[in-house]
């Protein structure tokens, strides 16, 4: 009855019905769940349609991102999710990019078969999204040079997507810039900087933390802390820093776990930390 219903309010007369439209209202939707199940419906509907019309990148991507996550109850059907992902590209669905290297990067926890792990066609679609102005793609470029991993390692070029990532915006550039400032990779640079940058990073977070991933949060929170216990780029507060880096182990970052495991031992043996 509920599936009967959200179809017919799909052929009202004289109404175009816009699939982009109706997904906003889903993703914004405050009126209660039944009302909810109702409107996901219209959606997929509408989606399949475009789908089998091939006539709209977003319904490409939105489907086939949910069959790779199983988000809105859908069946895990990873082969088919990267094929519409890869016809959303096809047709100028660039936000598919993306979508498609974390899968073959091992970031999807449905996609972990050995079929899926192939670290050069991720580092192909991040070097992509880049081109197109994704921060996010950016630093994982990054990364992949930085650690030679899908490619050769190059220092030059890890810098070099780090600095397109910085500029592109305030979260992943600002995060892998300081850490490297810390750790000696950069030359120029000092730890003034890398506190600044974090702090930069993590002030943007809370802006809007609904549409910033955990995890994030929670490696700013970690980096930010250990600034603060050691008197990096800031005057040195092992209590707040303490603190923070706390915070961070307890939302799961596990840099900051390691860290407190560490530090509570070495109190339990020695009473004190050096």
């Amino acid at each position: 009855m509920v599936k009967e219903k959200a179809l017919k309010s799909l052929n009202l007369s004289g109404l175009k019905i816009s699939f982009s439209d109706e997904l906003q209202k889903l993703e914004s939707w405050d009126s209660g769940p039944k009302g909810k199940i109702e409107q996901l419906l219209k959606v997929v509907s509408l989606a399949e349609k475009e789908i089998e019309d091939n006539s709209s990148s977003s319904a490409l991507t939105w489907y086939g991102q949910n069959l790779v996550d199983g988000t809105y109850q859908f069946p895990v059907d990873v082969d088919r999710g990267i094929e519409l992902l890869q016809r959303s590209m096809g047709m100028g669905g660039y936000d598919a990019l993306t979508s498609l290297a974390n899968i073959y990067s091992g970031s999807c926890p449905n996609a972990s078969d050995e079929k899926y792990d192939d670290m050069s066609k991720a580092l192909h679609y991040y070097k992509k999204s880049s081109e197109l102005n994704d921060e996010y793609a950016s630093y994982r470029a990054a990364l992949c040079y930085y650690e030679g991993s899908g490619t050769k390692k190059d220092i030059s070029k890890a810098i070099e997507y780090a600095q397109i990532s910085k500029r592109q915006g305030m979260f992943y550039g600002n995060l892998l810039w300081g850490v490297w400032l810390i750790e000696g990779v950069l030359i120029e640079g000092d730890e003034d900087e890398a506190y600044n940058l974090f702090y930069q990073a993590y002030e943007e977070t809370q802006k809007d933390s609904s549409t910033t991933p955990e995890w994030l949060v929670a490696t700013l929170k970690y980096r930010l802390g250990l600034c603060v216990f050691f008197g990096l780029g800031i005057e040195q507060d092992r209590e707040s820093g303490g603190a923070l880096i706390y915070e961070a182990a307890e939302l799961g970052d596990r840099e900051a776990v390691c860290w407190v495991k560490e530090y509570e031992d070495h109190i339990a043996i020695c009473g004190k930390f050096f």
